[in-house]
């Protein structure tokens, strides 16, 4: 890597104009984005594409293709299958509890990423032998990423060893690589997603009117700043059905939100609460 990139900087300045310019250009608003987590992530992005100046990187997203690729690539990933396996071997049993009394039970993940944390629900729901009775629903902006996670291709240096360990914490019934076939240094999932199950919808800029009895929004708070961590919230919490589930990551909080009040607490420190 050259000195220049070593050297480059995205100050507080630039981080105000790079806002300004997306939300003339195309609508949205980046201030939401804690700046310390932003700042990286454009850094970041300038470094791997290979841009020199700040004013190229503006001119480069100044185009729609340019944007949208800069939007996808500074998305957070799921990093792992089952991630906190605790949570999963939880969620299991109130999936197990609630879904089997119900002729329907409606889940959405409203930033379905790189798809790992949709795919563990659907490698849980297999086990409990309930996929049939759940309606899934996985929303995203930009949606470029639906292809890459509807394929159901990740790497094997990724996720295997630490995703077994993960399975081994949900108490899962099977071992956790048969659930793959393995392609060179890939792995491709056997499961099989629900049709129509991807649609392109930003959580952080659109409304969504449909209702839900269990939402998936779990890490994604953390890279907000505060305003925007309480708009979102109380976002999903208007899309949950009576009694819906809201699943949070674990170092997330709700403490400071008004949304709070509308929340209890099913189980704290996996980042699970209820619509009162």
């Amino acid at each position: 890597m050259s000195k220049q990139y070593r050297d480059f900087r995205v100050g507080v300045m630039e981080i105000r104009q790079l806002i300004v310019q997306i939300r003339e250009d195309f609508k949205k608003d980046f201030s939401i984005y804690n700046h310390a987590s932003l700042r990286r992530r454009i850094s970041k992005f300038i470094v791997n594409n290979n841009i020199l100046t700040f004013d190229e990187f503006l001119k480069y997203i100044k185009t729609t293709s340019g944007f949208l690729h800069f939007y996808q690539e500074i998305q957070v990933e799921n990093t792992e299958f089952l991630r906190d396996g605790s949570f999963w071997r939880c969620l299991k049993e109130t999936i197990s509890t609630r879904a089997k009394g119900a002729e329907k039970f409606k889940i959405w993940f409203p930033k379905v990423s790189s798809g790992e944390d949709l795919y563990s629900l659907t490698l849980l729901l297999k086990e409990i032998n309930l996929k049939d009775k759940i309606e899934v629903f996985a929303t995203d902006f930009p949606s470029l990423n639906f292809d890459k996670v509807k394929s159901g291709v990740f790497s094997f240096k990724k996720i295997a060893e630490m995703s077994q360990n993960n399975y081994n914490s949900f108490a899962g019934s099977s071992v956790f690589l048969d659930y793959f076939d393995q392609h060179e240094d890939d792995l491709k999932i056997k499961l099989q997603l629900p049709e129509n199950t991807f649609a392109e919808f930003d959580v952080y800029n659109d409304e969504m009117e449909e209702k839900f009895d269990m939402i998936f929004f779990r890490n994604e708070l953390i890279y907000l700043n505060r305003e925007a961590n309480d708009h979102v919230l109380q976002s999903l919490v208007k899309n949950l059905n009576p009694n819906g589930l809201l699943c949070l990551g674990s170092m997330e909080s709700i403490a400071a939100s008004s949304a709070s009040n509308r929340l209890k607490t099913v189980l704290k420190n996996e980042g699970l609460y209820c619509l009162i």
